[in-house]
C-alpha cells in the first residue's frame, strides 16, 4: 500500500505515527481511543478521527504549523522540509553595554590601553 497522497510525502516522524495508528486499528481500537492515546485532537480539544485516518491510510502529511504542533511533530516547512528556527527575542542591553556603545572609538581605545597597562604594571 502506498502512503503517498501525491502532494507531500510523509516525514519519518509522521510515518511512525501512521504505523502506530494502523497497529492500534489492527488490535481493534476505536478511532476515538486512538486519537486520545496518540493526542490527535481538533483545535477545540475533540478527538480528530478524520485526521488520524488520513495520516494512517492516505499518507497525509500535516502542513499547518499549528496542527503539527498539536500532534507533537517537528515544526517544518512541508514544501522544502526545512526546520523552522525558533525566533530569538531581543534582550535589553545592560547599562554598562549602553555606556560602552556610546563612547567614541578613541575613548574606547584609550580605556582598553589604560586597562592593559594596569594589568601589566601589577604583575
Amino acid at each position: 500500500m502506498s502512503n503517498h497522497n501525491g502532494k507531500h510525502p510523509q516525514t519519518k516522524q509522521t510515518k511512525k505515527l501512521a504505523e502506530r495508528i494502523r497497529r492500534a486499528r489492527e488490535r481493534g481500537d476505536i478511532w476515538e481511543k486512538i486519537c486520545r492515546d496518540k493526542k490527535i485532537y481538533t483545535p477545540t480539544g475533540n478527538p480528530d478521527t478524520g485526521l488520524a485516518y488520513k495520516i494512517a491510510f492516505e499518507g497525509y502529511e500535516p502542513s499547518h504549523r499549528e496542527t503539527r504542533g498539536r500532534l507533537g511533530l517537528r515544526d517544518i516547512c512541508t514544501a522544502c522540509y526545512r526546520i523552522f528556527r525558533k525566533k530569538r527575542e531581543a534582550t535589553n542591553p545592560s547599562e554598562a553595554s549602553l555606556w560602552w556603545d556610546r563612547l567614541s572609538t578613541k575613548k574606547k581605545s584609550d580605556k582598553i590601553e589604560k586597562m592593559y597597562q594596569m594589568e601589566n604594571d601589577g604583575s
